[in-house]
């Protein structure tokens, strides 16, 4: 195993570096000399100053997250992360508007993430839904006409994720919105990959599910974004005290909701510099792969996209003797959570399905592309901690792995 600090990280759709603010914030809060100093309070313990204080820290992190997000506090859920929150969102809305409107179809994309796919079979399995299967185009972006046939009178929820965890692509939100609304449909967007590095309007969407991970801050927190409109009575995943509005039971980290905070502050300051960064950075990368005259080709279209994300195959040489090849660089041959992926110089995932690992990527299925073209594919994910150096090396390294076949 390499150390950790030689390595080049490119899986930033995978997770992102813990950035220096939400570090900072956490250390914060366990600071103390002695055991009795140090915070540990339950933030649902109202009786007494030790948990008020960590309740305090709980709900400026959420104010912090919604400030970001430009909603309302009380809009927030915390949860463990996006899987949480989109299948909380997709079995919530359903069950509920099946029993008070009879509506019982959801429609979602052929490429979504496994969790809302998943979460969609569940609720078709065990819940009676009528679940639409979106196809996507070649270029990984759906046919919005598609979609408005899809959508109907009996349709409770429409789910799209703004950006694709695997090949980068955007979908046009606000107009899905509108097709849904017009319908009586609601609408909810995976947009764990988005925070803080997609300008969208979550306000034109009734539910969004966030993961801190992926956006600089700390593992194991997330967010379910509830428009004050939609705050119904959803059947909780997690039965138990009834925290977060009885919606998500459960006793918060306090910790990792200022970490989530201090991330959503620096995303705050920073976010459109880095996206400018990163798409200078990609065009980079994409430069010395042509100065080095090796064959590629980019799936998924390359606008709309999210900034630093490359999804390439490579002709003639495939993406295991990549991985095996590049030993100093992280990047991923398909999704963390898909099964299939492995991450170069790390062991591979532990999440996901034996479909998942027997099948590969279906985003890339989804696509068209062949099982050849799959298996030669990788994925690159830039972040705002890699140099230019370090980009320009990466490029380097790729070309001459691949000019040695196989």
């Amino acid at each position: 195993m390499s150390s950790l600090a030689k390595l080049v990280y490119l899986d930033a759709q995978a997770s992102t570096p813990l950035c220096d603010e939400a570090a900072s914030c956490m250390r914060s809060y366990v600071e103390g000399d002695s055991a009795s100093e140090r915070p540990f309070g339950n933030p649902h313990s109202d009786a007494h100053a030790v948990g008020w204080r960590a309740a305090e820290k709980v709900e400026d992190a959420r104010a912090t997250l919604a400030a970001l997000l430009g909603v309302r506090p009380n809009e927030i859920l915390f949860t463990s992360g996006a899987t949480e929150a989109n299948n909380t969102a997709i079995k919530g809305a359903l069950a509920f508007r099946r029993e008070k409107e009879g509506r019982d179809g959801i429609v979602t994309l052929v490429s979504e993430h496994k969790c809302v796919l998943e979460s969609c079979r569940y609720a078709q399995r065990r819940l009676g839904a009528r679940v639409t299967l979106v196809p996507v185009q070649q270029d990984g972006l759906v046919d919005v006409e598609r979609v408005a046939q899809a959508v109907d009178e009996n349709t409770a929820l429409l789910s799209v994720m703004t950006a694709n965890n695997e090949i980068g692509v955007l979908q046009p939100l606000e107009q899905l919105a509108e097709i849904a609304h017009a319908k009586g449909a609601w609408i909810h967007s995976d947009a764990a990959q988005a925070l803080g590095k997609v300008a969208f309007d979550v306000t034109s969407l009734d539910f969004a599910s966030f993961s801190a991970h992926k956006s600089y801050g700390p593992l194991g927190i997330g967010a379910l974004y509830v428009a004050h409109r939609r705050r119904v009575a959803f059947e909780p995943l997690l039965h138990g005290g009834g925290q977060e509005g009885g919606v998500r039971s459960g006793t918060l980290s306090p910790m990792l909701a200022m970490g989530f905070a201090g991330a959503a502050r620096m995303l705050a300051e920073h976010g459109e510099r880095d996206r400018v960064r990163l798409q200078g950075q990609t065009q980079l990368f994409l430069q010395g792969l042509e100065k080095g005259g090796v064959d590629f080709r980019i799936n998924g279209t390359l606008r709309p996209r999210l900034a630093g994300n490359l999804n390439i195959r490579f002709s003639g040489v495939s993406a295991e003797a990549l991985l095996s090849r590049l030993s100093g660089f992280c990047f991923s041959t398909a999704a963390a959570c898909s099964g299939g992926g492995q991450e170069g110089s790390q062991e591979g995932s532990q999440e996901g399905s034996q479909e998942g690992s027997q099948e590969g990527s279906h985003v890339l299925r989804a696509i068209g592309l062949p099982e050849a073209e799959r298996a030669a594919s990788v994925r690159i994910g830039l972040h705002r901690y890699l140099k230019d150096a370090e980009v320009v090396a990466a490029a380097e390294a790729f070309v001459e792995a691949v000019r040695q076949g196989g």
